[in-house]
């Protein structure tokens, strides 16, 4: 009986490399820690291209974010911790939280501008008022309603940093969006695109998510955590932070 040798594909090798190349592509765009991406801002007819900031990127941090707060005084959170009456206080609105992570230098904010990606290509931004500026660990505060948000925390919990003079003039979007923050010549100075699905933290309505360290790469989920908080920590040192200090002391 006549038996014939089967052929061994050519093919295989380079098909296992290009699966290689393509693999590597991937991992080597999600470990970077600043952005490469470019974004536009239309202004009139004028797109301009908005790219990070060589001189301010990181000086100042979005560290927490309120993207999905209690809408009413009626319970609206799923948690079973959360009472009526924590309800009818952490009744916030929506608000973002700024770090200057710096423990030395104080950073004048007056001018920068605070956007979503979407608003970015409207020109419908918010931004600092003049005489805004972070102190060397300190934290600051913009709110979509400042006055809900003043009744809600009070001074000793976050109303005292929250920025007076001017609100956030949009949503945030409670399925997730990218955030940046930029200086006066509207660079990138941080940046970050949350979501609301895994492997991101899963929130209940009225908590906020926060950023893990100071040094933790923003756009990795992991770097980010569900407030232990019900309404979060405002213009404080987040929770997160104070159970790690806790630990290792």
């Amino acid at each position: 009986m006549k038996t014939t040798k089967r052929r061994r594909s050519h093919h295989r090798p380079k098909f296992f490399f290009c699966l290689l190349l393509v693999f590597f592509y991937f991992v080597g765009a999600k470990t970077t820690t600043k952005t490469t991406r470019f974004f536009f801002e239309v202004e009139g007819k004028e797109a301009k291209k908005v790219k990070p900031s060589e001189e301010d990127f990181g000086a100042i941090l979005i560290s927490e974010i309120m993207y999905n707060p209690i809408k009413t005084k009626s319970s609206e959170s799923s948690s079973p911790e959360v009472t009526t009456d924590d309800t009818e206080k952490k009744a916030s609105g929506e608000w973002v939280e700024f770090l200057n992570p710096s423990g030395t230098d104080e950073v004048d904010v007056s001018g920068w501008f605070f956007s979503d990606e979407k608003n970015l290509a409207k020109s419908s931004m918010f931004q600092f008022p003049s005489n805004t500026t972070i102190k060397p660990k300190e934290r600051i505060v913009v709110a979509k309603n400042v006055t809900k948000f003043e009744i809600a925390y009070g001074e000793n919990e976050g109303a005292s940093d929250v920025v007076k003079d001017a609100a956030l003039p949009f949503r945030l979007n409670n399925k997730g969006e990218k955030l940046l923050l930029l200086n006066a010549k509207k660079e990138i100075v941080h940046e970050v695109e949350y979501n609301d699905k895994a492997p991101w933290p899963i929130v209940f309505a009225g908590y906020s998510i926060e950023l893990t360290s100071q040094k933790s790469d923003a756009n990795d989920p992991f770097s980010w955590v569900s407030s232990l908080t019900f309404g979060g920590t405002p213009g404080r040192e987040n929770s997160v932070e104070l159970v790690n200090k806790l630990v290792n002391n």
